[in-house]
């Protein structure tokens, strides 16, 4: 009889426990259409969705952060897109006045002489404004190596940080199941 007493004792402490325990956390549905819940210490997370990730507040900024990075290099890219189409532009002049000079000279080679200076002169401000872009050119393709190897530098971040976040989550996972099997175990022996 006394065995059965301490059975009951040994539940109604645990259950006064538990009690205790979700008398103070809100239980959070995580649902598989939603990006983000804000969580307390204590609540109870239940999880709808195939799969979801906990990360800190501090560690959700510094991923921030390497987005913005990844913007910026976006819109310098996007800049040097935009000089290289003038780049292109530049060069098609050049091609035209190449092929108005062969023209003219194969048409009439008096009227050649008289406009002869003219194209020369448009040829030489052409050649001046390509080597005007190719300096712009090459200044701008430093920056974006250095933006690229920037780049790479912070997916390399991303990367670590991923891995980072995988495995302390796996670790949690196995502190919390062999917690979880030795507080089970230990009832199981005091209940018998």
């Amino acid at each position: 009889m006394k065995t059965l007493n301490f059975k009951y004792l040994i539940l109604f402490f645990g259950s006064l426990l538990f009690l205790n325990q979700n008398g103070y956390s809100q239980k959070v549905i995580f649902g598989k259409h939603q990006d983000l819940v804000n969580l307390k210490k204590g609540d109870i997370v239940e999880i709808k969705a195939d799969t979801a990730y906990v990360i800190s507040r501090r560690r959700a900024k510094v991923l921030n952060e390497k987005i913005d990075e990844l913007e910026e290099v976006k819109v310098l890219y996007n800049g040097l897109a935009g000089q290289y189409n003038g780049l292109n532009v530049e060069l098609e002049k050049v091609q035209s006045s190449l092929s108005e000079v062969v023209s003219k000279m194969e048409s009439d080679s008096l009227q050649l002489s008289d406009h002869f200076v003219e194209i020369i002169g448009d040829l030489d401000q052409s050649i001046e404004n390509l080597k005007s872009n190719n300096k712009s050119l090459k200044t701008n393709n430093s920056k974006m190596r250095d933006e690229i190897s920037k780049l790479h530098k912070v997916i390399k971040a991303m990367k670590k940080e991923t891995r980072r976040i995988w495995w302390d989550g796996l670790t949690d996972k196995i502190v919390a199941f062999a917690g979880g099997a030795g507080i089970g175990l230990l009832i199981g022996v005091l209940l018998l």
